[in-house]
């Protein structure tokens, strides 16, 4: 029985080259490039995470790195970039630092501002130009189409719903498939009104095309530059 790698092996060639980066990390490397802790304590922070952090080391590049950071992201950056015409940034490296085994992701730095730093600053006519973009780059995204549920590099879900529970959160090779998937992983977190009432509601939904969507699409991963969308970032959790 072929799995679900099988298939997006045979079957898609740009998800195929996302598996590239873990059986070659050296595929994304664009420079030649030592990112240092001295190098890192001397550069601008720009997250506030824990387990996240983003340093922009020149003006040209940042490097995000921390515990929850994984090979999979810059593969699906790279797949974002690919695929459509949303502004991403362009992954110059990733590898995992020897030292503290952390992912190293290099990109290029886009200059904009968090789209919630500058909401508030917008006019009506702004903030209708950005809805606007932004409904545009999301039917882009749902134009490509996948051939399975689960992370763009063909592994399981990325979701606190399944945090407590990795060996229910796939690949799933179907949209049913992924239902079972979900229903089951809120079985194992214990019976209540809600979750039946979220159950029953699962069983009940119509089918629907698999499509690459962003997942965590929150105006804080939106960058802006005088109301016009410069940027796209944070895609850990980018799938089908």
């Amino acid at each position: 029985m072929k799995t679900v790698e099988d298939n997006l092996r045979r079957d898609n060639k740009s998800v195929k080259s996302a598996f590239q980066l873990e059986e070659n990390p050296g595929s994304f490397r664009q420079i030649n490039r030592s990112i240092t802790k001295e190098l890192l304590s001397q550069a601008e922070r720009l997250s506030k995470g824990i387990g996240c952090k983003v340093y922009r080391v020149d003006a040209k590049t940042v490097v995000k790195t921390g515990d929850d950071i994984r090979m999979a992201e810059p593969a699906t950056t790279r797949f974002a970039r690919e695929k459509t015409r949303l502004p991403v940034p362009e992954v110059l490296d990733a590898y995992v630092d020897a030292e503290s085994s952390h992912v190293c992701i290099v990109m290029e730095y886009i200059d904009g501002r968090p789209l919630d730093e500058e909401w508030d600053s917008y006019d009506r006519a702004q903030k209708r130009s950005v809805e606007s973009q932004l409904q545009d780059y999301l039917k882009e995204m749902r134009q490509t189409s996948g051939i399975f549920v689960g992370s763009v590099d063909g592994i399981r879900c990325h979701d606190q719903l399944f945090d407590d529970v990795p060996t229910l959160s796939g690949p799933f090779e179907s949209e049913t498939a992924f239902h079972e998937g979900l229903i089951s992983a809120m079985k194992e977190k214990g019976s209540s009104t809600w979750t039946d009432m979220v159950i029953r509601f699962i069983e009940k939904l119509p089918p629907h095309k698999i499509e690459f969507t962003h997942n965590d699409i929150a105006p804080r991963n939106i960058l802006v530059r005088e109301a016009k969308v410069v940027g796209i970032v944070d895609w850990e959790f980018a799938g089908f």
